[in-house]
């Protein structure tokens, strides 16, 4: 369904003056970083542009700002945005320059892959901080300078982890009592330490470099903290969460003193806690009923495989009264791996198998090899991990909040998932790609990836294709981003409205873009191509093929439709530039080729009704104008898009 757009501007024309006057829909305009911000600069110098303001102007109230280019810089001393709203895109990053103690305040976005990076000595961020997805914090690049954010997590943020890179030199801490943010803080490596503003955190997770110490007391019942082995958690206050995992050993309920845990088994982990703070426990980790858990205790090797009881933490081979888990050995990335047989095909022979902390499953031989209830928890790698033709069937769950990998490996390694896929909400991504040998061109990067069949799976975040084929019937109400050496193909007809369905080009070489193998229909909601929204209506395979050629492979159907129902939505134009060319007023904008305008006129804004001046006008994505004649005392016009 189209969607109108009133500009915010009416324009008065008189027969010796232009007068522009705020109309009743007034919006606020929003501008855009012309540059990467130097050494030396900060936000509220002259980096902020748009399709009316091409000459760089500062920041200023009513408006709002956004971060697409390079990095934005606060002030090295204490002086708040000067804009409404600044938004931080994916992969850029904002750095807090400001020290000293001095503060800052911005009404700040973060938008999911985004960085908040460190650059001065104990600045306080302060304002609304919200946004979406996993954010980083990073403070790799300077010593003994720390990030203090009081900055309130508003009610309607979505963050789902930040995750924190950096220095354990450097503190990380939060100091916004009233902050709702639920996910996850993820201390890969640096210093998290804490403050008054994570008490709804759903958990930690600290990595082999990483330290918390949480420095006010922590009760939240529903939160779990998860140390890897090298990992450092510094008690010294009162910690009370539902369950404790150090090293792959998860600690029973109980209420342990910093003393106790300095001089047990984990006491390295527990380094520099205080002798009377305490650790309590209260739910701790509750095994699956009917059997016991049985963890892996090393990564298998390529000699060995899931029935080796020499991996398991009883010594005995999977028995179907078991739950197994493969939780990666405390490490934090590029973990352990379970392997199927390397010939045949069978069944895992335990009640479950389950993935978490970044764990993987090397899929071997033909199978197929089929896992009654596979548990594959955020970060969990799904590899090809032979030349054959593997597949996996059962009960695939995917849990947690983030991403799924299904890594094909190398060139020439393909793998079949029959298995039913189910997935938390909280799953954004399945991730496909090629994380041992990156393709070199089109030709080999097809020949590796995953083909998914069941289509009762329900999983309905984003297939993220970034190397290799993503192919199948079983794609259920998923949408599809499809970027460089990235392939996908329909196995059967697709329809779902309220898919998005994004081909992604190369940069640096159109002919290694995103691409799909078009030959079945496929509905979706909207669809963008290149950069292009694909206006609402039907496309066949071969206007597609002739407009996007490399988009779409040459062996698509001709005939192929790929319907768009609802489109995206026509952005906003914010100002509109008038100005006299001595014969004609000129009306200028910044269009979008999702939109048809119009320039409506009236005599008086009281008395009268809007009225087209001459024909519709078909958008373009970029800068477009219209002209209107000097007629009679007085004109008000008006540009309406749709």
């Amino acid at each position: 369904m189209k969607q109108s757009q009133t500009w915010k501007h009416i324009l008065r024309i008189g027969a010796w003056s232009t007068v522009l006057a705020i109309g009743l829909t007034a919006q606020a305009a929003e501008f855009y970083q012309s540059v990467d911000m130097a050494i030396g600069t900060h936000w509220n110098e002259a980096f902020w542009t748009n399709a009316t303001q091409t000459t760089a102007i500062v920041p200023s109230a009513d408006n709002t700002y956004v971060n697409d280019v390079g990095g934005t810089r606060t002030p090295t001393t204490g002086e708040d945005f000067l804009g409404d709203l600044l938004t931080i895109k994916s992969e850029r990053q904002l750095q807090l320059k400001h020290a000293g103690g001095s503060s800052v305040s911005v009404n700040l976005v973060m938008e999911n892959g985004s960085t908040m990076k460190n650059g001065g000595s104990t600045g306080l961020l302060e304002g609304t901080l919200n946004g979406s997805g996993i954010i980083t914090l990073d403070t790799t690049t300077e010593l003994n300078r720390d990030f203090i954010i009081g900055s309130l997590l508003e009610s309607d943020n979505t963050f789902s982890e930040f995750n924190i890179i950096g220095n354990a030199a450097n503190e990380v801490t939060f100091t916004n009592s009233a902050n709702t943010f639920t996910g996850v803080w993820n201390i890969q490596n640096g210093l998290l330490y804490g403050g008054e503003g994570l008490g709804q955190a759903s958990g930690f997770i600290i990595g082999s470099t990483g330290v918390l110490n949480l420095d006010v007391d922590f009760v939240n019942s529903n939160a779990t903290i998860a140390v890897s082995s090298g990992g450092s958690f510094v008690l010294d206050q009162d910690v009370t969460v539902s369950s404790v995992t150090v090293g792959g050993t998860h600690l029973e309920v109980d209420t342990y003193t910093g003393a106790e845990l300095k001089a047990g088994p984990y006491g390295s982990t527990f380094d520099g806690s205080d002798d009377a703070a305490t650790l309590t426990v209260v739910t701790g980790y509750v095994p699956p009923p009917l059997g016991i858990t049985v963890t892996q205790i090393d990564d298998m090797p390529s000699t060995s495989d899931w029935n080796d009881p020499a991996y398991w933490s009883n010594g005995e081979a999977p028995a179907s009264t078991n739950y197994y888990v493969n939780d990666n050995g405390g490490v934090s990335t590029n973990g352990w791996g379970t392997r199927t047989p390397k010939t045949g095909s069978g069944s895992f022979g335990g009640a479950s198998l389950t993935l978490t902390n970044h764990a993987k499953l090397n899929i071997k031989s033909n199978g197929p090899w089929n896992i009654a209830e596979f548990n594959a928890w955020e970060g969990s790698i799904l590899s090809s991990g032979g030349p054959a033709t593997p597949e996996i069937t059962g009960e695939l769950n995917l849990k947690g909040t983030g991403s799924v990998y299904l890594d094909g490996q190398i060139p020439g390694r393909m793998t079949t998932l029959s298995s039913l896929i189910t997935a938390d909400t909280t799953i954004t991504n399945i991730i496909v790609r090629m994380g041992q040998t990156a393709p070199t061109n089109t030709a080999e990067a097809m020949t590796a990836g995953f083909v998914i069949t069941d289509e009762l799976n329900t999983f309905d975040g984003v297939w993220v294709v970034e190397e290799g084929l993503l192919k199948g019937s079983g794609f259920d109400s998923g949408s599809f981003l499809i970027t460089d050496m990235g392939f996908l193909d329909f196995d059967a007809d697709y329809d779902n409205d309220s898919a998005d369905l994004t081909i992604e080009a190369n940069p640096t070489n159109t002919a290694q873009s995103g691409m799909i193998l078009f030959d079945q229909n496929v509905t979706v909601g909207s669809a963008t191509i290149h950069g292009t929204s694909l206006a609402v209506g039907e496309h066949t395979g071969a206007t597609l093929k002739a407009s996007y050629p490399n988009a779409f492979d040459d062996a698509s159907s001709d005939t192929a439709i790929l319907t768009v129902v609802t489109g995206n939505p026509v952005p906003p134009i914010g100002d509109i530039a008038g100005g006299f060319d001595g014969t004609n007023m000129v009306f200028g904008w910044q269009g979008s080729q999702l939109g048809t305008y119009y320039l409506q006129g009236r005599e008086d804004l009281v008395y009268g009704s809007w009225t087209n001046v001459g024909d519709a006008i078909e958008g373009v994505n970029g800068p477009m104008s219209v002209e209107a004649p000097v007629v009679g005392p007085a004109n008000f016009y008006r540009i309406i898009g749709e």
